[in-house]
């Protein structure tokens, strides 16, 4: 049985993150960042989110500051396991 300090936690984080995420892109910061899913390293361009290599990852890494968020599918594997 999960702990409801887990899981509330677990949705405080997710919160933050979505709110992070959504504060980059109504400031117009988020040309400047690369956006990358924290649990699988898919990036983020527009609403879509797509795989990249590990070396496209370096790269955007090198030009950009890097965000991290959640990408739709990750999230919904995260809640199934809370």
């Amino acid at each position: 049985m999960v702990n409801s300090f887990i899981i509330d936690l677990f949705y405080y984080i997710l919160y933050v993150i979505l709110n992070n995420m959504e504060n980059l892109e109504k400031s117009g910061e988020s040309k400047e960042f690369i956006v990358i899913c924290a649990w699988c390293g898919k990036k983020k361009e527009g609403e879509e989110w797509i795989e990249i290599t590990p070396e496209e990852r370096v790269q955007s890494e090198k030009e950009l500051k890097v965000s991290h968020g959640i990408c739709p599918d990750c999230l919904k594997e995260a809640e199934k396991e809370v």
